[in-house]
């Protein structure tokens, strides 16, 4: 019995399934996968899956789903993780791969994740968009903070970009322990990974990065641009389109200006300057 996990599927009306992820990511999830649109599985091993803590979470929830539980064998999860997941690239700037993926590319940079249940492959709009915007930027000698890394694929991606210094930080202990195996599969000796609670100098940060979701970049405003220096850059994404302005107000009440901006599907990208 121990070897046994349960299939959660999620039906939703036009939520992303994204969102609905982040907010599944406290329980203790191993897997994730959207079959079609608006339905949206995921798998936990019945030892550690607890009904009421899961009804809890999506009466929380500020959009309905319903949701439905089977039960299966234990699986091999990185063959069915591996069977779904493809390479990407971003531009001609960067290739984002697995290591089962062959590492053959004209693009500047080549990035290798094995994402496991962390976010942040590339394949995700926000993800793209902030990759794209750090193609446009020269971070040669800068210090960066990813908050909220995920995989690390941003934070990678800077020190491949040749950042001086870079901090990435994760509130998940799973995802943390998967940007630290990203981190050393890419050489990448230049970043340091915490967790959430690291605090950060003020003006210590020249470039700051957060692909998280709206309501946390609006508590973490006032930390970001404290640790941003004057004049430097903040990028920020996990944002919908109808929470653009809102996002972007709140920053510039602090002092950031708006630098520029890119959409993707639902998703905005920001590109704030500190002022």
């Amino acid at each position: 019995m121990n070897d046994q996990y349960l299939e959660i599927t999620f039906q939703h009306d036009q939520a992303d399934p994204n969102v609905i992820t982040a907010f599944l990511q406290s329980l203790p999830f191993e897997s994730f996968w959207e079959e079609e649109e608006f339905v949206l599985k995921a798998y936990i091993n019945h030892k550690h899956y607890i009904e009421k803590d899961l009804v809890e979470l999506i009466n929380s929830l500020p959009f309905s789903i319903k949701h439905t539980s089977t039960r299966i064998e234990n699986q091999n999860w990185n063959e069915v993780w591996e069977s779904n997941f493809e390479s990407i690239t971003v531009d001609d700037f960067c290739y984002v791969r697995a290591d089962f993926h062959p590492n053959e590319t004209t693009c500047t940079h080549t990035i290798t994740i094995n994402p496991k249940q962390s976010f942040g492959t590339g394949h995700h709009e926000t993800t793209y968009m902030m990759m794209q915007e750090m193609s446009t930027m020269s971070l040669d000698s800068l210090s960066v903070a990813d908050l909220g890394t995920g995989t690390g694929i941003l934070a990678i991606l800077a020190a491949k970009m040749n950042a001086s210094t870079i901090i990435g930080t994760e509130i998940d202990p799973g995802a943390l322990e998967n940007a630290m195996e990203n981190v050393k599969l890419n050489g990448a000796t230049n970043i340091k990974l915490t967790d959430h609670r690291h605090v950060f100098a003020d003006k210590s940060v020249d470039v700051t990065i957060a692909n998280i979701h709206k309501n946390t970049l609006m508590e973490m405003a006032p930390a970001i641009m404290k640790m941003t220096s004057d004049g430097g850059h903040i990028l920020l994404s996990g944002i919908l389109n109808s929470q653009s302005d809102d996002v972007q107000s709140h920053y510039e009440q602090l002092g950031a200006e708006c630098f520029s901006k890119r959409t993707k599907g639902d998703w905005v990208m920001l590109h704030l300057k500190s002022i």
